[in-house]
Order: structure tokens, then C-alpha cells, then sequence
């Protein structure tokens, strides 16, 4: 007899097999030229796409986008075919043993060294022609390109640290070395899918170039079609997909063509208004700015927490992660459940936090409480509980 845990395992399973059937052809069709290197957020892009599908279902965009499509925008496909997409990147990223990001917090401390180094290095340098042209080669980078951006700064730091150096409120000597740590770190890391093997990583390699295009194509439309003031929070750019995919204009044909196709564009039924009356109370939060998606499975490392009183008012969630919040900060999530696309959109306060340590076989992270839940979110919440038991946490 299966458990609950088991069963569970293999209806995701079967969930991903019948993705992979259904976007098969294209998968099969990718040729090593055309496969993209390995994603730096390969989850975070799967939740975003997963968002996006949300929001299309939910403000019934899905028309417009495939008579847009239809006009030569973007391949209409790719609407049905991300969410099976992002399930199979997900599901080949369990397979393989990753259970959270790649560069958690890694690549946020990478950023900001970047960040920091090239403002110091623009304000002082910017007029120095060997420099200016280095600098605009950075602006124009991927995020697949930082380990190559660091090892650059640092160089230009080391180069001209004199002149730097006499900026003692910007300029920070160990970020030289730091930067060069980070590059180090960032390969060493991304060189764990490179080094896996077999059909699931094939398979996550071929689902994630797919993904990162059928993305790019749908949030970019949806920013160019709608107008309401919450389109860019709900179908944001994303700086883990490869530059060239992001910047491509949505028209590729000529002048006339063109004019041709932004006439039908514009024949197009004119955007709803904005609703005059409240809109239900996770339909209202889901287009707000949400602060990070988690997917809580059987075998993630988050999962929800009870107290004594076993009631999930007053238990919450349990958010693994390196980047600790403090206590007291709100935030809003996005939450995946197993068997269903539509997330859970909440509200919550960290409650507690739980720090990294060697003596203690647990994940570090934060727990939240929520703000409010529906009758309809909670009953969610406590079907998945049944299938996994919560986290217990005394405060």
C-alpha cells in the first residue's frame, strides 16, 4: 500500500508526464545550437510563468492575447503551453535532486557588488574612454554573464584603486576581492547542472529554453496590449531569462507589415475599466505586488506550521530560505499548491525567524502568519495538510 506521500509523488509525476506529452514535438524539435546555458533561477522563472498563467485565466486576458497572437505578436501556443512548461522544469528540477535555487542568496549579494562597483567606477571613471567603453559593455549584460562582470570590475578596480580609493564614503577596497569570491562561487554552482546527466537534464534543459522564450513572448505582449496600472506587476520582465529574448521588439516585419498588423492591434475591443466595486479578496490581492512564490510540495523544505491549538489562524508558513526577514515585515506571496495552477495569493507577518546552524539538522528561514484567508484558501491549506503533516512551532 502507497502512502500519502507516495501517492501524492506520483500524481505529480503523472501531472508532468502528461505536460511532457503535450509540448513533446517542440521539445523534440530543439537542437543543441538552439538550447540556451544553464538557468541561473530555473525555479523562480517556473513560478513566474506560473503567475502569468494565473493572471490570464483569472482577468480573462486569455482573448485579446490570442487574437493578438494571431496578428503575428507571438506564437498563440505558447499560452497553453507554459504552465506545462514551467510544471516540467519544476518536476525535472525535484528529479535531479535541486530543491531550491541555484544562487539563494548568492546571486542577490553578486548583484549588488555589481551594482555598487559600477556607480563608483561610473562617477569617478565614466569619462575615461577605456573605461566607459567597459562600463557600457556591463550595462548590456546578462545575468548569465556575471561571473565574467565581476571578474571586469574587479580588474578595472585593481587597475585604477588609486584614483578610487580617495572615495572613503562610496568606495569599498574588499569589494575587489569579494567580487572575484562571488564569480567563483557563482560557476561553481551553475557547474551543477552542467555536471548532471540523463534524461532529466535533458529534459530541464530543453523544457527551460522553451520556457524562458514562450515567457519573454507572453509578458512582453501583455505589457505592449493592456493598460491597467497592474500589468507591469503581473507580467514583469525577468532578468534570469537571456537579454536577447527580453529586448526583442514584438514586431519583426517590415514598416508595412507592420502598420498593418498595428492597425489590427488597434481594432481591437477596447480594455475593460478598471471594476467599480471591490473585487474578491484573493482576486483583489492577486494583483497586487507579490514578494516571492513559493511552491509547497510533499518534499519542499517549506511547508506550513501549527501550535498548540492546531489552528491555522494562528499557525502559517514556514519559508525556507537563506534570506532572512526581519521580524515584523509584511509581505505578500503567491503559493502553490500540488494539483492545482491557481495559487494562493496572502498576505502575511513574519512571526519568527530560524538562523543557520551546524548543530541543527534544519533548514534556516522565517515564519509568517497570515493576514486573512478565505474560507475557500483555507480548506486548501487543510487538504494539503492532510496528505503532509505541518511543521510544529511554539511560540
Amino acid at each position: 500500500m502507497t502512502t500519502m506521500d507516495e501517492a501524492a509523488a506520483l500524481d505529480e509525476a503523472a501531472r508532468a508526464e502528461a505536460a511532457v506529452q503535450r509540448v513533446k514535438t517542440r521539445l523534440d524539435a530543439l537542437t543543441p545550437d538552439e538550447m540556451l546555458p544553464p538557468p541561473l533561477q530555473p525555479r523562480g522563472v517556473a513560478l513566474a510563468a506560473m503567475l502569468v498563467a494565473a493572471t490570464i485565466r483569472r482577468a480573462n486576458l486569455r482573448d485579446e492575447l490570442v487574437r493578438f497572437a494571431r496578428a503575428g505578436a507571438f506564437d498563440p501556443e505558447a499560452l497553453d503551453l507554459l504552465p506545462d512548461l514551467a510544471h516540467i522544469v519544476l518536476h525535472s528540477l525535484s528529479q535531479l535532486g535541486i530543491q531550491e535555487e541555484l544562487l539563494d542568496p548568492v546571486a542577490q549579494e553578486a548583484l549588488a557588488v555589481r551594482a555598487r562597483m559600477m556607480r563608483v567606477l561610473q562617477y569617478h571613471l565614466d569619462t575615461v574612454a577605456e573605461v566607459e567603453g567597459k562600463l557600457d559593455l556591463l550595462q548590456r549584460a546578462d545575468v548569465i554573464d556575471l561571473p565574467r562582470d565581476l571578474r571586469l570590475l574587479s580588474d578595472l578596480y585593481a587597475e585604477h584603486f588609486k584614483s578610487l580609493s580617495s572615495d572613503s564614503r562610496h568606495f569599498v577596497p574588499r569589494d575587489e576581492q569579494l567580487a572575484r569570491v562571488l564569480a567563483l562561487r557563482i560557476e561553481e554552482q551553475t557547474g551543477r547542472i552542467k555536471a548532471l546527466a540523463g534524461d532529466h537534464k535533458d529534459l530541464l534543459m530543453r523544457a527551460w529554453t522553451l520556457l524562458a522564450v514562450y515567457y519573454a513572448d507572453v509578458t512582453r505582449a501583455a505589457r505592449y496590449l493592456f493598460r491597467e496600472a497592474w500589468v507591469d506587476l503581473r507580467f514583469p520582465e525577468n532578468e534570469f531569462i537571456p537579454r536577447n529574448l527580453r529586448t526583442q521588439p514584438i514586431w519583426n516585419d517590415g514598416p508595412r507589415e507592420r502598420e498593418s498588423l498595428v492597425i489590427e492591434h488597434v481594432q481591437l475591443e477596447p480594455i475593460r475599466p478598471a471594476p467599480t466595486r471591490p473585487a474578491p479578496n484573493n482576486e483583489a490581492r492577486a494583483f497586487r505586488r507579490l514578494d516571492t512564490a513559493l511552491h509547497v510540495t510533499m518534499g519542499s523544505e517549506s511547508n506550513f506550521f501549527m501550535g498548540l491549538t492546531e489552528n491555522l489562524s494562528e499557525g502559517g508558513l514556514f519559508v525556507a530560505t537563506h534570506q532572512i526577514r526581519p521580524v515584523g515585515s509584511k509581505l505578500s506571496f503567491a503559493i502553490f499548491l500540488p494539483g492545482s495552477d491557481e495559487p494562493i495569493c496572502v498576505d502575511a507577518i513574519v512571526q519568527w525567524i530560524r538562523t543557520w546552524s551546524s548543530a541543527e539538522d534544519a533548514p534556516p528561514g522565517f515564519g509568517v502568519r497570515f493576514d486573512e484567508l478565505s474560507p475557500e484558501e483555507s480548506e486548501r491549506m487543510r487538504q494539503f495538510m492532510e496528505q503532509r503533516a505541518p511543521l510544529f512551532h511554539d511560540q
